[in-house]
């Protein structure tokens, strides 16, 4: 992973120490060196149609001050699915300025209000309960109501 552009992207130096001392191993007993290539900057727009050759969406450029929850809610995609599609670590660490990330699966996404139930998110959109909650894993349902 080291040696690899994209090993490096998506575990910067950082994060590596940080694992290595969490498991009470020294930094020096697995050497990690980086020359970053030039920044890239860009003044198009910040998504694409230029894809990656597994992405079978658009093209996201990340920019300065974005996260992954930010992006998500931008590009109407759920977070879960955008962390995945990605590769990304769930706490989005890797996230960097100029990073390119796959845009795909896009769907609406609904803001859950207080009291609001998954029968009231359901009613006339033409899918089930069931489906609903398939499709947010990691919501926290209460099935009761």
């Amino acid at each position: 992973m080291q040696e690899s552009e994209q090993g490096r992207r998506r575990f910067p130096e950082d994060d590596f120490k940080s694992l290595l001392s969490s498991c009470s191993v020294p930094a020096s007993s697995y050497p990690y060196s980086f020359t970053p290539g030039a920044p890239t900057t860009t003044d198009e727009a910040p998504t694409s149609t230029i894809a990656l050759p597994e992405c079978e969406g658009t093209i996201y450029v990340v920019r300065d001050g974005d996260t992954c929850n930010s992006i998500a809610k931008a590009q109407s995609m759920s977070t879960d699915r955008l962390v995945e599609v990605n590769s990304m670590d769930y706490m989005c660490t890797g996230l960097h300025t100029g990073q390119r990330l796959c845009i795909q699966d896009t769907c609406e996404l609904i803001t859950v209000q207080k009291n609001q139930t998954c029968k009231d998110l359901v009613a006339g959109r033409g899918f089930t309960t069931v489906e609903l909650i398939s499709w947010n894993p990691y919501v926290q349902v209460s099935l009761s109501s």
